[in-house]
C-alpha cells in the first residue's frame, strides 16, 4: 500500500480555551511508526496548523469530538448504537447535541478539512485518499484489548488518574506487534516511559490527551486497512462493519478477565454473525458517526 499519514486528534471541547492532543502516524506495508506529537495546541487555528503540516496527499484525520450533530438535544443515535455495545464496559460516550454544544469546535474542524478535501468516513470510497473519522479512545481500547472496563485514566483523583495513564502506555507498548505494528523510537519509548509521578496539573492533562491522540491516530491506521477483508452486515442496532484483522495479543493486565463463550456471545450485545475483528461504523454521516475497532476476545488472540 501507498504510504498514508494518520493523524490522531483530542480535541478539546472548546479548543480555544482548552489544549488538544494531537500525534502522526506514517501507515506503511510493514508498520505505523509514530512520528510526530503536538505540543501546546491550545486553539482551535494551532490544531488546524498541525494537521496543514503534517498531512500528505493520502491522509486519514481520526477526532475524538462529535464531527456531526444535528439532534437538538438527547443523544445522537451513534451514540445509542455505541452504547448498547460498550456502555456495560462503562465505554460509552457523552451525548453530544446543539443544546448543548451549538458552535462545536469539533463541527468547526469537520467543515474545514472538508474545504481541504477530507470525506466523512461513511461516505469515503476505496479512491479516497482523504478522509475523518469521529473515534473515541474509551470504546477503541476497550475493543482491541477485550477490558471488562474502560480504563480510568480521566476521571477520580490524581492517584488513579496516574495509575490509568501507567496502564495505558502498558497498552499502548503492546501494540509493537500485530499485522499493524506501531513503532516510532526514539519517541514513542519516551512517551511511552514517561514518568507520570513527575507530571502536574496541566503537565499531566496534556499528556493524558496526547496518549488519547496515539489512540485515535491507530485507531485511523486500523481504518486504512479495512479494505482488505469483506464487509460484515448491518444488524438493528445501526452499526456496519468493514472488517480486518488488526487486534494484537488481547490484554493480560490487572483488568483481564477470562470469557466462556456464552459471556463473550452476551457481552457482544448488538454484534451479529459471531466475533468479526476489524473495523465499526456507528450510524451515518446524515446524524453522525462514530468508528471503532470491533471487539476482540481473549479466545481468539
Amino acid at each position: 500500500m501507498a504510504r498514508v499519514t494518520c493523524i490522531g486528534l483530542d480535541l478539546a471541547w472548546h479548543a480555544d480555551r482548552h489544549h488538544s492532543g494531537a500525534a502522526v502516524l506514517q501507515l506503511t506495508d510493514s508498520d505505523a511508526a509514530v512520528v510526530a506529537v503536538g505540543e501546546g495546541l491550545q486553539s482551535l487555528a494551532s490544531v488546524q496548523a498541525f494537521v496543514a503540516r503534517h498531512e500528505s496527499a493520502c491522509t486519514i484525520v481520526a477526532v475524538d469530538a462529535p464531527l456531526i450533530i444535528r439532534n437538538a438535544s438527547g443523544r445522537r443515535p451513534c451514540e445509542a448504537a455505541l452504547g448498547a455495545v460498550y456502555a456495560r464496559r462503562q465505554a460509552g460516550c457523552h451525548p453530544a447535541n446543539l443544546s448543548l454544544y451549538p458552535d462545536a469546535s469539533s463541527v468547526a474542524l469537520a467543515q474545514w478539512l472538508a474545504r481541504r478535501g477530507y470525506q466523512h468516513a461513511p461516505e469515503a470510497g476505496e479512491t479516497d485518499v482523504r478522509t475523518m473519522l469521529e473515534v473515541y479512545p474509551h470504546a477503541a481500547l476497550v475493543a482491541t484489548f477485550d477490558l471488562p472496563v474502560s480504563l480510568k485514566y480521566k476521571r477520580g483523583g490524581v492517584a488513579q488518574k496516574r495509575a490509568g495513564l501507567r496502564e495505558l502506555a502498558t497498552l499502548l507498548g503492546r501494540l509493537s506487534v500485530g499485522t499493524t505494528p506501531m513503532r516510532g523510537a526514539p519517541l514513542l519509548a519516551e512517551l511511552l516511559s514517561r514518568d507520570v509521578d513527575a507530571l502536574r496539573g496541566q503537565a499531566l492533562k496534556a499528556h493524558e490527551d496526547t496518549l488519547d491522540a496515539v489512540v485515535c491516530a491507530y485507531v485511523a491506521a486500523c481504518w486504512a486497512r479495512r479494505h482488505t477483508a469483506e464487509p460484515a452486515g448491518v444488524p438493528a442496532g445501526g452499526h456496519t462493519g468493514a472488517h480486518t484483522a488488526e487486534h494484537p495479543a488481547a490484554y493480560t493486565g490487572a483488568h483481564a478477565a477470562t470469557h466462556t463463550a456464552a459471556q463473550a456471545g452476551a457481552q457482544m450485545g448488538a454484534h451479529t454473525g459471531g466475533h468479526i475483528r476489524g473495523i465499526d461504523v456507528f450510524g451515518d454521516a446524515s446524524t453522525g458517526y462514530i468508528v471503532n475497532p470491533v471487539l476482540a476476545r481473549a479466545s481468539d488472540a
